[in-house]
């Protein structure tokens, strides 16, 4: 069986306008459908992320105050639960 290119190439061109048609109306009407969606998902996403690092920099800060305040303030009862107040406020 021979393998004819230029029938290929024919028969290729007259599809192209459908499959072209394809490629461009089928993602117009998902995101005319589901763009807010998709929007929304997205900006969550990026949302909870930043809220995780705002997370990991209050822990950090609170326990390298913590620290030093132990270590370089003086205090007769535990300064731990008075700052825990304190952040919590």
């Amino acid at each position: 069986m021979e393998f004819n290119f230029d029938e290929f190439v024919t028969w290729v061109g007259e599809d192209t306008d459908t499959l072209m048609m394809l490629i461009w109306i089928i993602p117009v009407i998902v995101f005319v459908f589901y763009g807010q969606r998709i929007q929304l998902i997205i900006s969550s996403n990026e949302i909870k992320k930043e809220i995780e690092k705002l997370e990991e920099y209050t822990a950090s800060t609170k326990k390298e105050f913590l620290k030093y305040v132990k270590n370089n303030l003086t205090s007769s009862s535990d300064p731990e639960k008075k700052l825990d107040s304190f952040f919590d406020y």
